[in-house]
């Protein structure tokens, strides 16, 4: 205890209270409805000795813990990247099979700027009886390129994402002259990381729609320091516009194949896939707290690139959607604008097939998607697991906005009492035939 606070030793590292979530002993998976239950950041807490402590200033409408609740608690946000278990950085053609990872102080596996990885049988799961794995993601993976693949894993337990695979937008800061610029790395824990090397491909990116306007190539690069450094291009727009700018690295785009893996009763999502490459998601096994599958690039706060151009999700299982968050979706799919942002004329995302999968769902839903250019929703299954009304989600079943394609074909409701909604909004060209128990609205 120290001035009113209760603080944790963690890897000869003390930390607050911070972010936190309450599991349930019984599945072992974060608590149904576990928003109800965080505390705020930094709590009051008093010793009241024989192992009880008194905690007060939780924040608004926070619930009690049920008795029985596995409270964890997982510090500042800021450091849910040190101490990985594997970090692998400026590599090529790399293998990781038969690895088993029980903890790390932050994420499982990260691996930045590294051409070709393949990883196969790597289980990131708690040992003995303890009910979390990693404080973060089970694998991350930040500009790479070539072939990422990903199969045959069971990852469980983390306090983050299953897999996350993006790139970094970097702020363009001023001109120097000379087709150079003075450019700095944007979030926080990205800094450090090698953005471009002379011959990458580069677009300027307009960060009020993040829109790209204008290709060119990489000449010389000069870091200052960790997070600012000099870039000079072999072109440059005639006229530099007056509006915000980023830079997004085109050079380094993955495809990636996550196929045959189990991602279960961990805290956030499941599938983060944020590259220009193909991203094929076959014969998973899905079953997280929020969203199962999030495609999503930011310009504001993560930082995170880029828009997909050709993503299939095909012959998964989406399990106990709405567990842990009413309003989790199987598919989600869009770009973070903050209110100083809006869309572009293109849509941000291409071409994305949601194909052949099967949904079990307390909560009704199954996708949502925004600024995509092609969107088809095939031969899928959704049924509800739900014994009461209070799981399913206000939400539209499937929700539409700004998608220039759509088609959605040959899917199923089974066992809901009412009609799946399917809601469109700036959508045209949407093809809607052959869906059981499925009304447009």
């Amino acid at each position: 205890m120290k001035k009113k606070h209760i603080l944790f030793k963690r890897f000869d590292q003390w930390h607050q209270v911070g972010e936190n979530i309450v599991f349930d002993k019984n599945t072992t998976a974060p608590i149904f409805n576990a928003y109800a239950y965080e505390t705020t950041s930094y709590p009051h807490a008093v010793d009241l000795g024989n192992n009880l402590v008194e905690f007060s200033q939780l924040g608004e409408n926070v619930q009690p813990i049920p008795v029985g609740g596995i409270w964890v608690t997982y510090g500042e946000m800021s450091l849910n990247r040190n101490t990985p278990g594997i970090h692998i950085i400026d590599c090529k053609n790399i293998i990781l099979e038969n690895i088993t990872i029980h903890t790390a102080g932050g994420m499982s596996l990260i691996v930045e700027r590294t051409e070709n990885i393949k990883v196969s049988h790597y289980s990131v799961t708690p040992s003995h009886d303890r009910i979390v794995s990693t404080r973060a993601d089970a694998t991350h993976f930040m500009n790479c390129k070539g072939e990422i693949i990903v199969e045959n894993c069971q990852l469980d337990h983390m306090l983050d994402d299953g897999i996350n695979v993006h790139g970094a937008y970097v702020n363009i800061d001023s001109y120097i002259g000379h087709n150079t610029f003075l450019a700095s790395i944007s979030h926080f824990q990205q800094e450090g990381i090698v953005f471009a090397d002379p011959g990458d491909k580069v677009a300027f990116t307009k960060k009020e729609t993040i829109s790209s306007f204008f290709e060119t190539t990489v000449k010389e690069v000069k870091a200052i320091n960790s997070k600012v450094f000099l870039i000079s291009f072999t072109e440059i727009p005639e006229e530099l516009p007056s509006f915000e700018m980023t830079l997004e690295n085109l050079t380094w785009q993955p495809n990636v194949i996550f196929k045959n893996n189990t991602i279960e009763k961990n805290r956030a999502r499941g599938v983060l896939t944020t590259t220009k490459g193909k991203v094929e998601i076959t014969d998973n096994y899905l079953n997280n707290q929020m969203h199962n599958v999030l495609l999503v690039g930011d310009n504001d706060f993560w930082y995170e690139s880029s828009g997909t151009q050709d993503v299939i999700i095909r012959n998964n299982v989406f399990d106990q959607v709405g567990f842990s968050d009413i309003n989790a979706y199987p598919l989600y799919v869009l770009v973070k604008l903050t209110e100083n942002q809006k869309h572009g004329i293109k849509p941000y995302h291409g071409h994305i097939s949601f194909i052949d999968n099967k949904i079990n769902s307390l909560n009704g839903l199954l996708a949502y998607s925004s600024s995509v250019d092609s969107l088809t929703i095939e031969n899928n299954s959704i049924t509800s697991t739900s014994t009461t009304s209070e799981t399913i989600s206000e939400f539209p079943t499937i929700n539409l906005i700004s998608v220039n394609s759509s088609y959605i074909k040959n899917n199923q409701s089974v066992n809901f009492i009412t009609p799946r909604l399917i809601k469109r909004e700036k959508t045209n060209n949407l093809i809607n035939k052959n869906n059981i128990d499925f009304n447009l609205i």
